[in-house]
């Protein structure tokens, strides 16, 4: 090696030395880059097509129905629904005449119903009368036998504002039925109701959430 190396003219010596180092840095610098930058390694191509938008996901929030959840606690014992109505459950009213009913959370038709009243009756009609004192726009409930009466037992639902007769509903066990009506201007607010089968030995005629709705700034306080 040595002899052939002197035999060259140095002209081939700069020729083979230049050829060496081409040789030598292209093989070392790419391993030094790569060892220097972690070894990270190019990211795969895109699965999605050539002008298609990239896809995000999104959670859709839950609908809810203002006009029968309660939102916030207002003054003198009412609650405000989110559209800004006054909220004031009968269970929470004291009767002026008639009946004491049971107040408490009921079954109907296999739904609770946590602000109810409910009628026992053995036959013959009950009523109960509220003093709305003028106060309110709506009345609003959902009627039906309590869960625990007759399986045969039906009853027929009245409502009275200011002595007239605006709804009357029969209801069979196992059903229910909602109610609206308005009692804009209205004193006293009359609920009958009446069993419609004399075989029943008993059923509970269920005013299930019934509830007044108001402006907040004109609904009377509680008694």
């Amino acid at each position: 090696m040595g002899k052939w190396w002197g035999a060259r003219s140095w002209e081939q010596k700069l020729a083979l030395m230049t050829l060496l180092v081409t040789v030598v840095g292209s093989v070392v610098i790419p391993i030094y880059l790569e060892q220097r930058d972690g070894g990270s390694q190019p990211a795969p191509p895109s699965t999605t097509p050539a002008g298609a938008l990239p896809t995000t996901s999104a959670t859709t929030p839950p609908v809810t129905d203002s006009s029968s959840v309660v939102d916030t606690a207002a003054g003198d014992g009412a609650t405000l629904t989110p559209d800004g109505k006054a909220v004031r459950y009968l269970s929470d009213i004291e009767r002026v005449e008639g009946e004491y009913p049971e107040e408490g959370s009921f079954k109907v038709n296999g739904v609770p119903h946590a602000h109810s009243i409910a009628h026992t009756q053995y036959g013959s009609s009950t009523a109960t009368e509220y003093d709305l004192g003028r106060g309110f726009e709506t009345f609003e409930t959902t009627i039906g036998l309590r869960d625990d009466s007759s399986a045969n037992g039906s009853a027929k639902f009245e409502v009275f504002l200011d002595g007239r007769i605006v709804t009357a509903k029969n209801v069979a066990f196992g059903r229910a039925v909602d109610l609206r009506v308005p009692v804009a201007g209205v004193l006293r607010l009359r609920l009958v109701a009446t069993p419609l089968n004399p075989e029943s030995p008993t059923i509970y005629s269920t005013w299930a959430d019934a509830r007044l709705l108001g402006d907040p700034s004109k609904v009377p306080p509680t008694t």
